[in-house]
């Protein structure tokens, strides 16, 4: 994360099952936050176009960079906001004025191709919020969630699922 929200620069390394703990106002949501806007353009209280600017920065475009092992393969994510405003408007203190910018592996791109080609790599961006946001997968109706659910996997079994987690292991012996 860089001048995003109260974060000046963070890197943060996650595994494939990392658990965020700490005290309030340590930076939980805000890491959820930014994973969410990359995605989604939402917060992590699902607000559209969230206020991502960080107060102590008057000069400054947030950013959040994601680097993603897809099928072997290192992808670079990069959105980050653009202030749109001339020098000269700068100057005579028109207001802010934003435009979120989208790259993957350092190539600028348009939403609309950024969304398509996260669903070209295989990431499910229609489901994103629903598998990883707690609030929008438990207000689904059961069976809805079941279809979600059962509708991603194919030839994949609960022992290969287990596999993969850590703390599964003893139910795979």
């Amino acid at each position: 994360l860089d001048s995003f929200k109260g974060v000046t620069h963070g890197e943060y390394d996650f595994s494939d099952v990392t658990t965020i703990m700490g005290k309030n106002g340590t930076g939980k949501t805000t890491l959820a936050d930014a994973w969410f806007w990359l995605f989604t353009d939402k917060d992590y209280d699902l607000q559209s176009n969230p206020e991502i600017h960080p107060d102590f920065m008057e000069e400054s475009e947030p950013s959040v960079t994601a680097v993603l092992d897809i099928d072997g393969k290192e992808v670079t994510l990069r959105k980050y906001q653009k202030d749109m405003r001339t020098k000269k408007q700068k100057e005579d203190g028109v207001p802010l004025r934003i435009a979120n910018k989208y790259e993957i592996n350092s190539v600028p791109k348009t939403q609309k191709d950024f969304l398509a080609d996260l669903v070209k790599m295989g990431i499910d961006v229609d489901n994103f919020l629903l598998l990883t946001h707690p609030d929008v997968f438990c207000n689904l109706k059961p069976q809805d969630a079941r279809k979600i659910l059962f509708g991603m996997i194919s030839d994949v079994t609960d022992i290969d699922v287990a596999k993969k987690i850590p703390e599964c292991s003893r139910l795979v012996e």
